[in-house]
């Protein structure tokens, strides 16, 4: 499966920084990939209970929570900035918004697709007759099971994954969005003009 190359990268940072990662991965080696255990693993993933409970929270209608709007957003900034700015200025200003409003409603799509990847890694060490095992038992008892527990050493860990997951895609979201308007204010000469530009936002929040 091929992922972006920002996917790539969280990847590698959950695989870098997850506390007890190596407690995902059972200490013997994993078996090569066959069109098999591939579509075993797949319908093992899908009954996870995590993967469940994304699912169902999608399906889920979600509470409006009032948000301001870009442009009352960018009345605001204009306000506090106190002095005028080229219209050029706002309309990418405005558009980095609406870029940072889509990347983040995608965040769950992406933990999901990430945690999906981290499960399918710990199976791949998986015989196939336990594959066969999993894959044939009831969703709701699968991750109970003694067959789980000898493949998954450490299935807290895994679930844990889930949010550390989710955790690391929304940074990512936040480093980008700073790292688009810092280089706007870069641009338009901002800093030296206004003390609360995005280019005082420390170099360690953007990252």
């Amino acid at each position: 499966m091929s992922l972006p190359t920002g996917l790539r990268s969280i990847t590698l940072c959950l695989a870098l920084l997850l506390p007890g990662c190596a407690a995902l991965q059972p200490p013997r080696p994993a078996f090569p990939d066959t069109p098999e255990r591939s579509a075993l693993m797949d319908r093992i993933v899908e009954k996870s209970m995590m993967v469940k409970l994304s699912k169902n929270n999608e399906a889920k209608p979600k509470p409006s929570t009032p948000q301001l709007s870009t442009q009352q957003l960018i009345e605001a900034r204009k306000k506090d900035m106190g002095f005028s700015m080229p219209e050029d200025y706002w309309l990418l200003y405005a558009q980095n918004l609406e870029t940072f409003k889509e990347d983040v409603s995608q965040n769950d799509a992406k933990t999901l697709t990430l945690y999906k990847l981290l499960y399918r890694a710990t199976l791949t060490k998986a015989t196939d007759q336990e594959l066969v095992t999993l894959a044939n038992t009831n969703a709701n008892d699968m991750e109970s099971t003694p067959t789980f527990k000898s493949v998954v050493k450490n299935p807290a860990q895994l679930t844990m994954a889930y949010f550390q997951t989710g955790n690391l895609v929304t940074g990512a979201a936040i480093g980008r969005h700073l790292k688009r308007m810092r280089e706007m204010d870069t641009i338009y000469n901002v800093c030296p003009r206004y003390k609360n530009c995005w280019g005082q936002i420390p170099v360690t929040a953007a990252k």
